[in-house]
């Protein structure tokens, strides 16, 4: 079995529930230095799983930045090698194209502007990064993760 993005979205939400009750949480400097090792681990683990590229992971742990034991299974399972897909690595990670869509999102939202048109200005926008995208790969960008957002922003009040 392969770990994937699920595999991490869980063991970060495993985090969190086990962080509301430890008793730093009343400590707002606890609570970023916690919150935000977590976060770090989060994204290493996210491009080692998706990008198959542990440098960002490996900087953790060779810097001795104490891992949230919910993130121990996955580490584990990266050094078994439980991730290969075979096939080219993705140009983006998952968790970039949480953002890119969010970004989208949260413009469309705010100016009403259609999305083919934010997806045109986003790639303006972006002309000068490493990966230059056209405003159709935006767009599909939005249309392939915006299920994924909206499943992942739910609350329990819905």
């Amino acid at each position: 079995m392969a770990l994937d993005h699920s595999d991490l979205d869980y063991a970060f939400s495993e985090f969190w529930k086990r962080f509301e009750n430890e008793p730093y949480a009343g400590s707002p400097l606890a609570w970023y230095g916690q919150s935000s090792i977590a976060i770090d681990y989060y994204l290493a683990l996210s491009y080692a799983i998706d990008k198959d590229d542990k440098s960002n992971l490996h900087l953790l742990l060779t810097n001795k930045v104490p891992i949230p034991i919910e993130f121990l299974p996955i580490i584990s399972g990266l050094f078994i090698g439980r991730i290969s897909k075979g096939g080219p690595k993705p140009q983006f990670t998952t968790i970039e194209k949480v953002n890119l869509c969010w970004i989208m999102d949260i413009r469309q939202r705010e100016s009403g502007v259609d999305i083919k048109k934010i997806a045109e200005n986003l790639s303006q926008e972006m002309d000068e990064l490493t990966y230059k995208l056209g405003p159709e790969r935006l767009e599909d960008i939005y249309n392939e993760t915006l299920p994924l957002l909206t499943e992942k922003m739910r609350t329990s009040k819905e």
